[in-house]
């Protein structure tokens, strides 16, 4: 028999093995690769997972592992992470206020408001 051809009774059909290659069989709509292959190339595991849910790794010929995929990937923004999680909102509206500068008292400069606070705490010069 061709190594991988047939696992549990199902058969693959067009199965490109042998030849000191292993190939991925499938199994109940479980994508199965074996140790060796897993070993060589772990990031097609990880991306099988990813796409399928989960990963059986046999060894042997028997599923002796089994990887699955945690949940959909985080999002790239952690400001959506928290709107998602309901831990945040979104602004009510986008515009921008403007920048307010001067003197918060009309007529009033700057120097004399922090002279008139320090002489107010009792920290003027003296």
């Amino acid at each position: 028999m061709v190594r991988g051809a047939l696992l549990h009774g199902t058969p693959r059909h067009g199965l490109a093995t042998g030849r000191g290659r292993e190939s991925s069989v499938y199994t109940s709509s479980v994508k199965t690769i074996s140790l060796t292959t897993f070993n060589q190339n772990p990031s097609r595991a990880v991306r099988l997972a990813e796409r399928d849910g989960k990963v059986q790794i046999t060894r042997r010929g028997r599923v002796a592992y089994q990887l699955s995929s945690v949940g959909p990937a985080t999002p790239a923004d952690p400001i959506d992470a928290l709107v998602a999680a309901g831990l945040a909102s979104l602004p009510r509206t986008t515009e921008r206020r403007p920048i307010r500068r001067g003197s918060p008292v009309p007529g009033v400069g700057v120097g004399d408001l922090l002279e008139a606070d320090r002489n107010r705490r009792g920290l003027a010069d003296g």
